[in-house]
């Protein structure tokens, strides 16, 4: 089996090289990972303002619709309360 000299050296050039370019990669992962992060947060941040909205508009129409129902239990009580 022979040692083919371009391949011996593409070896020894990735042995050499991956280092380095791990040591430069690392810092922008990180960077990468933290702005994905923050993007993230963000995002949980303004679903739930938009969940806290319709909530408060489920409670203020549920509020309006048992006061009608109350107005209009009123009515008919009135009402049978008149008629007899």
């Amino acid at each position: 089996m022979t040692i083919h000299p371009v391949s011996f050296l593409l070896g020894l050039g990735a042995a050499i090289a991956l280092p380095a370019i791990a040591k430069v990669a690392r810092p922008v992962v990180v960077e990468l990972t933290a702005a994905g992060m923050a993007l993230y947060e963000g995002a949980v941040r303004v679903a739930s303002e938009q969940v806290e909205t319709i909530e408060d508009i489920l409670a203020e129409a549920r509020a309006k619709r048992e006061a009608a129902t109350l107005i209009g239990e009123a009515v008919e009580a009135t009402a049978g309360i008149a008629a007899e």
